[in-house]
C-alpha cells in the first residue's frame, strides 16, 4: 500500500526540473551540432532530410543555410526568427571554428605552434622580471645559463651602437611616403588583429574540446 508521503515523493520528483547547468549543457550541445550543420550547408555536405530544400548557391560558391532546418535541428520548428540562434556568439565560435578545421588539415597543429609560443613568451617574460627586478636571487650558474639560452635562441646582444631600423626608415621618407606606408602597416595589423581574433575563438573551443 502506497502511504501519503510515499505519493507526495513520487509526486515531487516527477514535478522535479532539469537542473540549470543541466539545461545549460544541454543547451550548448545543440547549438554546437546546429553550428557543425550550418557548416555542412555552406560546404554542400549537410545530409538534407527529403523535401528539404537546400540553400541557394552563394558568389563566393558557399550555399546559403536553410535557417528553418537550423531552427528544426535546434527544436525552434515551429519558430520563424533564426537571429537569436546565429548571433549566438557560442553559435560564431563553432561555425568558426569548423571552417577553421575544414579549411585547414594542419589546424590542431598550429593550434599547438601558437600555445607553445604563448607558455615561451609567458616564461620569457617571467625571466625577464626576475632579471630586472630580482637580480640579486639569482646565482651566477643561473646568469650563465640564461645568457647560454639567450645566445643559443640566436638572439644578439644589445649594444650603444644598435640603431632602431624603423626610425632610421621613417626618417628617410618625405611627408606623403611615410603617411602612406604607416597606413599599409595599420591596414597590415588590422588584419591580423581580425586573424586573430578569429584563432582565438577556435583555440578556445579546441580547449574546450580537450578538457
Amino acid at each position: 500500500m502506497v502511504t501519503s508521503e510515499v505519493y507526495g515523493t513520487i509526486k515531487g520528483m516527477a514535478k522535479a526540473k532539469t537542473p540549470a547547468t543541466q539545461r545549460r549543457e544541454q543547451r550548448l550541445q545543440r547549438i554546437e551540432d546546429v553550428a557543425f550543420a550550418a557548416y555542412q550547408m555552406e560546404t554542400g555536405n549537410y545530409p538534407y532530410p527529403k523535401g528539404i530544400p537546400r540553400g541557394h548557391k552563394k558568389p563566393d560558391g558557399t550555399h546559403d543555410w536553410n535557417k528553418q532546418e537550423l531552427l528544426r535541428l535546434f527544436g525552434w520548428e515551429h519558430s520563424n526568427d533564426a537571429g537569436p540562434l546565429i548571433n549566438d556568439p557560442h553559435f560564431q565560435r563553432m561555425l568558426e571554428y569548423h571552417r577553421w578545421r575544414g579549411s585547414d588539415p594542419m589546424f590542431r597543429k598550429k593550434v599547438q605552434n601558437t600555445i607553445w609560443r604563448e607558455i615561451g613568451e609567458e616564461l620569457s617574460m617571467q625571466i625577464y622580471e626576475q632579471v630586472k627586478f630580482h637580480p640579486d636571487k639569482l646565482s651566477y650558474d643561473q646568469k650563465l645559463k640564461t645568457i647560454k639560452l639567450i645566445v643559443d635562441a640566436g638572439v644578439k646582444l644589445a649594444s650603444e651602437k644598435t640603431k632602431n631600423k624603423a626610425d632610421e626608415l621613417l626618417g628617410a621618407l618625405d611627408e606623403r611616403e611615410r603617411a602612406a606606408l604607416m597606413d599599409e602597416q595599420r591596414a597590415a595589423l588590422e588584419r591580423q588583429l581580425r586573424d586573430l581574433d578569429s584563432l582565438g575563438q577556435a583555440v578556445d573551443v579546441e580547449a574546450e574540446e580537450d578538457d
